[in-house]
């Protein structure tokens, strides 16, 4: 059996914080990417609402060294079959998932053209993060960014 020794008594490490409910300005840390969402990898492209995310992941600027630096992903829902037929508040589901995608391009600085958005390494935005439940262990805290709320340019 291998031992090792840690610089530290491991009864002693502190748990991480987790800022305060609020608007943060994050910066876009890698190329944004298409990913497959949770339906298409589990159920394959047969599975229904089996699509793609535009996935963002972005990382706190913040004056405090406790939450400069945190990392979390935004992640934006493409269109999927079906989603011209659903309607939210007056407006088709494949509208609503393009404005969001629309806004948050606009958010970070980038005026649409046609059809193609732009977000880039190095942009940054304002996200509302919420203070949460973890989905891995519900005692525990966590942030997150909020679903309902778009970003908005930084001040």
């Amino acid at each position: 059996m291998a031992t090792f020794e840690m610089p530290k008594d491991l009864d002693k490490i502190q748990e991480p914080e987790v800022a305060s409910e609020g608007w943060y300005t994050f910066e876009v840390v890698n190329e944004p990417e298409k990913t497959e969402n949770k339906k298409l990898k589990e159920g394959g492209p047969d599975a229904e609402g089996a699509g793609y995310n535009l996935t963002i992941a972005l990382s706190l600027i913040s004056d405090n060294p406790k939450f400069h630096g945190k990392r979390l992903t935004k992640y934006l829902a493409f269109p999927v079959n079906g989603d011209d037929e659903k309607f939210y508040d007056g407006q088709s589901k494949t509208d609503e998932k393009l404005d969001a995608m629309k806004k948050t391009s606009i958010a970070f600085g980038h005026e649409p053209e046609g059809t193609e958005i732009e977000i880039d390494q190095g942009d940054r935005a304002q996200f509302y993060v919420r203070v949460e439940p973890s989905f891995k262990d519900e005692d525990k805290m966590v942030n997150a960014l909020c679903m309902n709320t778009l970003p908005r340019p930084c001040a």
